[in-house]
């Protein structure tokens, strides 16, 4: 066979050019999105499906998850990482739109089906002391997600406390994922300089660290407090960020009823969903799903 032969038969290859490439992949992702029902604003957004990197990025979390005893940085991250996949992967709404109209439940139906798209099974461990895994069905969960109606009662709820002169009126509501995000940004600022400090530190104060991981919890159910005395009425913003520290350590000073009423109303949401986010086990019991990066393991 000639030379000449040879070299048309076996032509060069052609450059890749990488920028086409990554449109049409991205055009691929415009054709492919995942429509999410969110339970408590009863509104269906439209996502782009997950990418191979944010995959990465949950297993990269979850193995520095199994690194930490406490888990107080990990989970905090393991959010972070959630709430910017939300951003990232929404095709319409702005992001100060998505932040502020979606609650942390709309989050774990976000993830959830976000999963599912993915691959409709799903491994978890039957038990946190056990290594033992089931495999459950991710389709019968969303089912359950998308039938439901969020109560109007467990998104917020106002609570008034009267005293000698005066009274003091609380207000509570499902944290938005602004809420979520803000005060978890400053609560790691907060805990990062303990964390520092060293294993034995930290396990000679755990008490101290759990505790404050359940304040900062109640802090972002607490929409306000307002203080009535004679004809003086003073509000306390627990949505104001800048006045985070102020508030914790009033949060701390609260009469334990106060405190107990919005641990009440958190208790509250989260029995709701872990009823819609529940499958059926292997013993034909109702378990509560677990929403977090451990679920993308096996994928």
């Amino acid at each position: 066979m000639s030379t000449t032969a040879q070299q048309v038969k076996n032509p060069p290859a052609t450059p890749v050019n990488y920028v086409e490439v990554i449109k049409d992949i991205e055009e691929f992702y415009s054709d492919h999105t995942v429509p999410v029902y969110c339970p408590v604003s009863a509104a269906t957004v439209q996502f782009k499906p997950l990418s191979v990197l944010q995959l990465k990025q949950f297993i990269e979390l979850q193995v520095s998850a199994g690194k930490d005893e406490y888990g107080v940085l990990p989970g905090l991250n393991a959010i972070t990482a959630l709430n910017n996949t939300i951003l990232q992967n929404a095709t319409e709404y702005s992001k100060d739109k998505l932040l502020s109209g979606l609650t942390v439940i709309d989050r774990d139906a976000i993830v959830l089906q976000l999963r599912c798209s993915v691959k409709a099974e799903a491994e978890v461990l039957i038990s946190p002391e056990s290594d033992e895994t089931e495999i459950i069905d991710l389709k019968s969960v969303v089912s359950q997600v998308k039938g439901t109606k969020y109560p109007a009662k467990l998104k917020s709820k106002k609570k008034k406390f009267d005293f000698g002169s005066g009274s003091i009126n609380l207000t509570m509501r499902v944290p938005t994922l602004q809420r979520d995000s803000e005060i978890n940004d400053r609560f790691q600022k907060h805990i990062i300089p303990t964390l520092r400090k060293g294993r034995k530190f930290v396990e000679k104060n755990a008490e101290q660290v759990l505790s404050s991981v359940y304040f900062l919890e109640l802090c972002k159910y607490i929409d306000n407090l307002v203080i009535i005395k004679g004809k003086t009425e003073t509000t306390v913003d627990f949505g104001n960020i800048n006045n985070f520290d102020e508030n914790l350590l009033l949060l701390e000073k609260l009469p334990s009823k106060i405190v107990s009423e919005v641990s009440s109303f958190m208790v509250d949401v989260r029995k709701y969903r872990d009823e819609i986010f529940s499958y059926t086990n292997s013993d034909d019991k109702r378990v509560p799903l677990d929403i977090d990066i451990a679920l993308f393991a096996g994928i």
